[in-house]
Order: structure tokens, then sequence, then C-alpha cells
């Protein structure tokens, strides 16, 4: 989901955003809820960290050429910025640490590290994972080291004046860029990828406990799961719309593709006006392209910002243009049905009211909750009923 490029603007050193930008996974119109690392557990997290990665790598002389630094505290993970000294070649150069929730499900880690490393394995600029922990007893919760890719999201700048060529450009260039990249993820092969999450040995099921599982990268798993969180929660104002996603569900494509499941500009990394990178990938599904079409149109169109209600009201005609145009160019690179794509936007729509439905009955308000405001859970009503023609209701906390 799209952050508020204003809050972010000029605080996040090159390269670092992305994956902790996102929520529902990921991970916009975001509350001051950040979770932020105090000094001392940092140093905490540096020590317990290069002790394992000592005896990870065999390396006893490693030592930090810079220790970590958290970039940006989020709604799911943190993300720590560091690089190591005396390294074999795997941990050299600029490393990312991405310390996922202490009530996160443990096998995510994994998911996550598999899903990297086969994309990145087929040549797609996906950063590449170096090392996974699915215990919880050296940082006190899952985690992942990956590579830091280079550049800075497509949409970030250093003051607001800097923002706005790059507001032009999103609105002009950008477009295309969305779309080009989106469609050579979809090109790909995503047999190396199933395979990759089969050899992680994941259960076979998990919509019971919502967790993780072999299913989670398809689109029934997706659906179960929603449907459990709708059931489990006694979300009855959801069940009609849900009804809605069953009776309608498109057909199997003949060949579906890897979805990254979270595309938009905050997650493309770009330096000298060339894409460096592609990041946060917890939301990836293999399923029909109009599944990553119609979550991308959702995220462009309505995703949150926290900005003043007079100024969200202005952009929405420009962020209405950036849909139009980049729908274009996608189907510039490859066709897409357009009822599907409305199937998926109203599926994406539900499943973040799911979460935020979740976020309240667990007392957690707007923590790891980015869709939470009255306004923004008026936008995705508003948005699935005019596409099942059903209008789920969510009372204010």
């Amino acid at each position: 989901m799209i952050q508020d490029f204003f809050d972010i603007a000029g605080k996040l050193p090159d390269g670092v955003t992305g994956s902790e930008l996102a929520a529902g996974g990921g991970g916009a119109g975001r509350v001051s809820c950040r979770r932020m690392t105090s000094d001392n557990a940092t140093a905490d997290i540096a020590g317990s960290l290069l002790a394992y990665l000592r005896t990870t790598t065999g390396a006893q002389q490693l030592a930090y050429a810079d220790p970590p630094q958290q970039i940006v505290g989020g709604y799911d993970t943190r993300i720590f910025a560091f690089q190591l000294a005396n390294a074999p070649a795997s941990f050299s150069g600029p490393l990312i640490l991405r310390l996922f929730a202490e009530d996160d499900d443990p096998l995510r880690a994994r998911w996550e590290g598999a899903v990297q490393t086969a994309v990145a394995g087929l040549g797609y600029p996906a950063p590449r994972v170096v090392a996974v922990n699915s215990a919880t007893d050296i940082l006190g919760a899952t985690f992942l080291i990956m590579k830091r890719l280079p550049g800075r999201p497509m949409l970030q700048a250093a003051t607001f004046a800097a923002m706005v060529p790059q507001a032009v450009r999103l609105l002009t260039a950008y477009p295309k860029v969305l779309a080009e990249y989106q469609a050579r993820l979809h090109a790909l092969d995503p047999g190396p990828l199933l395979r990759a999450i089969e050899a992680e040995e994941l259960p076979t099921a998990g919509p019971i406990e919502a967790g993780i599982s072999r299913r989670s990268a398809t689109l029934d798993g997706q659906l179960e799961q929603l449907a459990h969180r709708i059931e489990r929660l006694s979300l009855t104002q959801f069940r009609p719309a849900l009804r809605w996603l069953f009776d309608n569900r498109p057909s199997d494509p003949a060949r579906p593709v890897i979805c990254h499941g979270d595309f938009h500009p905050i997650n493309i990394l770009m330096a000298d006006g060339v894409v460096t990178g592609v990041i946060d990938w917890s939301m990836t599904t293999v399923a029909d392209a109009a599944f990553d079409v119609g979550n991308t149109r959702v995220l462009l169109a309505i995703a949150p910002m926290e900005l003043p209600a007079v100024l969200d009201s202005i952009l929405a005609p420009l962020r209405r243009v950036l849909v139009r145009r980049y729908s274009r160019a996608y189907r510039r690179q490859r066709p897409v049905d357009a009822d599907h794509v409305r199937y998926f936007e109203a599926l994406r729509c539900l499943i973040e009211l799911s979460w935020v439905g979740e976020r309240r009955a667990a007392g957690a308000g707007m923590y790891r909750n980015p869709w939470g405001s009255t306004r923004s859970i008026g936008k995705l009503i508003s948005h699935v009923r005019q596409v099942t023609r059903v209008a789920p209701a969510l009372e204010p906390s």
C-alpha cells in the first residue's frame, strides 16, 4: 500500500523503504504509530545478530562495517540496514534485516525467503535473500537477511519542491514503467516459485488458523482465509459481499502467473530513471494476471495517505487519471479481462476491511492497520459496492 510520501520524504536512505511500506501485508493512510526501536534494543539486536552471523557463516572474525540502523518502523516488520566487515562473499555489501512482529506467523520468514529467492533466480529484480531464521530465540522474532538494492522508491523526494516533478512523472512516464515491470513479472514461469514453496514443506492448508500454507499462494487459499476471518470474528455484515465473491469467482486462467500482490510506486526502486528493484513480496500469489492488476488499481486509486480531507479530495481526480493511464499501459503489454480485474478489486477491498475488523477485535486500534480510518473504510466500502452492488458496513470504532 502507498505510504504517505510527505511523511517519509527525506527520512530513508537509498533502497530501504518499500518492504516496510505495505500493510496487510504487506504494506498507506497511516497514522503515526510506527514501531521504532530504542537505542538499547537496537544495540541488543546488533549483538545477537552478529553472534548469529558468526555462527551461520563460520567466520568468527566477522564484525560490523556499519552497525544495524533502523530505517523505518512499520505495521508488519522492522527494517534495519547494516554492512559487515570480513564477511564471506554472500554476506558482503549492504544488507537489510527484516525483523517480523513477535505475534506474526513463524512460517512467514520461510515463505517470503522462498518467494524472493525464486523470483530473483528467474532474473527479476527482487532482493536476494541470504539468510532465513524462523526461530524466535535469537532476535525475539523471526527474520530475513537480504541484499540491499540501490535506488529510491519511484515516489519519494527529500522536499515538497522535489516531490512536484516526481508527481508529474508519476502521471506521465511512470504508469508505463509500472505496467512494463508488472507485465515482465507476469511473463515469468511460475513453476520455480511453486516448487520453491513446495520445498519449504509448509502446511498443505492453513485456513483454520488463517496462517501461512502452501495454499497462501493461490486464489482459493486467499478466499478460504478471508472466509475464515469473517466467520471467526462474526463479521456478519461482510457475508453478502463474501458470498458474491464465491458466486462470481472467475475461472482459473489457462496460464496462471506470478502476481506480486502489492505492486505500486513505493515498492518500485529507481536510480537515474531506471528500475533497480521491486520489493515487499509478502502478498505474492500465483493467479490470473487480473489479480495483480486489480490490486494495483485499488492501491493507486484509494490507498490511504496522511493528508487533510480537502487535499485528499483534490488529489482524487489525479489518482483516477493515474489509474486510467496505468491500465491502458498494461493492456498494451498484455490482454487482461476487465470483469476479472473488477472482481479482484472487490476482493482486495474486502480483505482490507476484514483486517480492519480483526485489528479492532484485538483492541489494536490503528496499530498495523493502515486502512482503519473512517475515511479509508468509507472508500473501501464504496469500492466494494460499485463492483458487487452489495454494501458491507463497518461501524466507526
